[in-house]
């Protein structure tokens, strides 16, 4: 089987306040969006990597100052997630034709991927048509009425929180995507999502994240991760 990454970085990021999106940054003396690629590029099981970006920053990908070992291709992206994922699968859908493919999708903005955890959802990939990243749920979790009044605490015993990378057959991810298509194309906050709504007969496989795959989302998210890193190195 092809393992593929796919790198999302055709968002803005507005919340960052900034004149760049958040994938552009500096971080630890490198484009946020470098940190992801070289991740991938050093797990040793990805055999190519497609970053779908903003067609306004398509030269801010940093491809000439890394030395991948493996095809990379940019692609643009559109003007939601969903829409950017779907261009990456009809990208690989022309470029992978007839070939057993896994498509590795992660967001740009989470720098610090476990190789670890790639590895394993490749692995995964063998006995599942679709994989998701997690980690539980550590804090207190309030539910809310219809009102937006307190209505008592959620049982964070059956809660998950969803990361990226998540991973898919090509084929799996592409049938979900066309019966999106065939019923309105609604948003869809990630791909997990999608599958399990149209193909709920699909198992979701489940790899435990390593929990300092952050995403960077705000300003103190940079410093937080700028931290982090200076620990690792």
């Amino acid at each position: 089987m092809k393992y593929v990454a796919v790198i999302l970085a055709g968002g803005t990021g507005k919340r960052m306040g900034v004149d760049r999106p958040k994938q552009f940054l500096m971080l630890a003396g490198k484009p946020v969006i470098q940190h992801s690629m070289e991740r991938f590029a050093d797990s040793g099981v990805i055999d190519e990597i497609i970053v779908v970006s903003h067609p306004d920053y398509k030269s801010d990908v940093p491809v000439d100052k890394l030395k991948l070992s493996m095809p990379g291709h940019i692609i643009p992206g559109g003007s939601s997630r969903n829409v950017s994922t779907w261009q990456a699968i009809n990208f690989a859908k022309n470029q992978y034709r007839n070939q057993e493919t896994a498509l590795i999708f992660h967001d740009a903005a989470r720098p610090n991927p476990d190789i670890d955890v790639i590895r394993k959802i490749t692995k995964m990939l063998l006995s599942h048509c679709a994989v998701a990243t997690v980690n539980p749920v550590t804090d207190t979790l309030y539910k809310l009425d219809e009102n937006d009044n307190f209505a008592g605490l959620a049982d964070r015993s059956k809660l998950l929180k969803a990361h990226t990378p998540q991973a898919f057959r090509l084929r799996t991810i592409s049938q979900a995507y066309d019966a999106r298509q065939m019923n309105g194309n609604p948003e869809f906050t990630d791909d997990i999502s999608i599958v399990n709504h149209y193909m709920p007969e699909v198992k979701i496989g489940m790899v435990q994240d390593n929990p300092l795959n952050l995403k960077i989302s705000i300003p103190g998210d940079l410093k937080l991760m700028e931290a982090i890193m200076s620990q690792e190195a």
